[in-house]
């Protein structure tokens, strides 16, 4: 082979290059990214709130959530309580979210520390996140994975 038919080959190998890295540009700025996390209320200092919110830039369809244990519901209480709090039953955590747009967010009042502490205690819980994105061939699903510490 002579040097003309390296260089060609060189500059076939940078082409493909080039367009692998534009197309995970591409993707990463168009991809939903779904997060759950725990956050104080600032309106009602001694509320926790649990947020779903997609920070990515793209729309994320039939967002579901499973995780590692069921999560406490409607914990209430500041001192912790002698009861234990009830298993979520119902909302965006149990049933997931047929849609959420780019920045969009969903806050559910969660329960108090005294509350959450009964039902958690010291183990985390771990929660599986999976969601399509827009216009996505449905063989792809996106999954991501949050821990709660107490």
């Amino acid at each position: 082979m002579d040097l003309a038919s390296w260089i060609s080959i060189f500059m076939a190998l940078i082409a493909v290059a080039t367009a692998i890295v534009t197309y995970a540009v591409f993707r990463s700025a168009t991809d939903p990214t779904v997060i759950v996390y725990a956050q104080p209320d600032l309106q009602r200092q001694s509320i926790v709130n649990l947020i779903v919110e997609n920070i990515g830039k793209g729309a994320a369809h039939e967002v579901s959530f499973k995780s590692s244990r069921p999560l406490p519901e409607k914990a209430f209480s500041i001192p912790v309580p002698e009861r234990t709090p009830d298993q979520m039953q119902s909302g965006p955590i149990v049933t997931g979210v047929p849609f959420l747009a780019p920045g969009q967010r969903l806050s559910i009042s969660w329960g108090q520390y005294g509350g959450l502490y009964k039902y958690l205690g010291e183990d985390p819980i771990h929660i599986d996140t999976s969601y399509y994105r827009a216009r996505a061939n449905r063989l792809f699903k996106k999954k991501a994975s949050i821990k709660f510490n107490s």
